[in-house]
């Protein structure tokens, strides 16, 4: 049989946040004439056949970031691609996207790539108190797991809650969980560290340092645990308040995020793994994921 003369690429271009049609936007299909959506977002790109598996596309318009992507193509016509674009205004904010998701905030001179969980993470806590090498208080547990279970669905824009978490007393370290350990070191400076965006993940809490809880009784405050958790799902630092500030701007007992980081956060977790500034995703994702240390942040809240 003779190959076709022709194929067609076709679908929607939506906005990230609200999910509603960008109009008069241009998607380009490398080595195709660019195309133009119309008011319902829909565009169609024909030509000759295309090569190979994965095509490059770029959509962009006024008032939204160029978003350049791939998309996956057997050889046959498709008219289900649906694109999206983040528009350049609030609620959202490239300068506290850059960093919360590419740690801008202290490193704004090396932006870093996209880093998130894929999965939905499960969490193991140690429940060893390094203050007293006996069994945390089943308080303490109990505030820890609210925690994680407070901030998992807030820090994915919705699409994870947190898997099983377990408890025991010793180290274990699993693919698509999150490992939580204390620790106790007076000299150390500081409340939590984590891993960022890493799987399997990692947090301790520092149970050595006073001043890390709600008042003399508490070893660790339940907004320290959700800032380790921030940092495990994939982001950085931040200015002003926020739960992911490395100062106290939020109540201590609080696992609330705030609108601007829960919906950063969403964009962030709509986004594949290694997407680069400004919005750029990867062919693959082989040069994101290579090995090599991960990445750790110490808040000294």
């Amino acid at each position: 049989a003779s190959k076709p003369l022709t194929s067609t690429l076709a679908g929607t271009l939506v906005d990230t946040i609200s999910g509603g049609p960008v109009g008069g936007a241009t998607v380009t299909i490398t080595g195709r004439p660019a195309a133009t959506t119309n008011a319902d977002g829909q565009w169609e790109s024909t030509g000759a056949p295309l090569i190979g598996i994965a095509q490059n596309v770029t959509a962009e318009s006024e008032g939204f970031l160029t978003h350049q992507t791939a998309l996956a193509w057997s050889g046959a016509d498709r008219r289900d691609v649906t694109l999206d674009a983040i528009a350049d205004r609030a609620p959202f904010s490239l300068e506290f996207y850059r960093q919360i998701v590419r740690d801008g905030y202290e490193r704004p001179m090396v932006l870093q790539p996209l880093r998130r969980w894929t999965t939905a993470p499960s969490f193991y806590i140690n429940v060893t108190n390094a203050s007293t090498n006996e069994t945390m208080d089943a308080s303490e547990v109990a505030m820890i797991v609210q925690a994680i279970r407070d901030s998992v669905p807030q820090m994915t824009g919705g699409r994870f809650e947190a898997g099983p978490i377990d408890t025991g007393t010793e180290v274990r370290t699993l693919a698509n969980s999150i490992y939580v350990h204390v620790v106790s070191d007076a000299t150390a400076n500081y409340c939590g560290r984590a891993f960022v965006g890493v799987n399997p993940g990692d947090i301790t809490l520092n149970y050595g340092l006073t001043g890390c809880g709600c008042g003399r009784q508490q070893k660790m405050a339940p907004s320290v645990v959700a800032h380790e958790v921030g940092h495990a799902l994939g982001f950085w630092h931040v200015d002003g308040v926020a739960m992911m500030n490395t100062g106290w701007t939020l109540p201590c007992a609080s696992t609330r995020f705030t609108d601007q980081e829960r919906v950063h956060a969403a964009v962030a977790y709509a986004r594949p793994l290694g997407n680069r500034d400004i919005d750029i995703d990867p062919s693959n994702f082989t040069a994101a994921t290579a090995a090599g240390p991960p990445p750790v942040v110490i808040c000294r809240r």
